[in-house]
């Protein structure tokens, strides 16, 4: 499985993994300001990023911290 990301922006973050035991990958906004999300609420986040993959059977998934 090959994921690719490819910035869009120069304000653009590319992806992490927060540590080797970590199950997915940290994702930043592209943003320059703090985006405050309130409570039950959603939001559209600016990343700045195109992501593209190779494996039909796997999604991608944005999700709150679990931790």
């Amino acid at each position: 499985m090959k994921i690719q990301f490819k910035k869009l922006d120069s304000n653009a973050l590319m992806p992490i993994y927060g540590s080797q035991y970590a199950a997915g990958m940290d994702l930043f906004s592209s943003n320059q300001e703090p985006i405050p999300i309130e409570p039950q609420c959603r939001k559209l986040v600016p990343t700045s990023l195109s992501i593209c993959y190779d494996d039909p059977s796997y999604y991608m998934r944005i999700a709150p911290r679990s931790g």
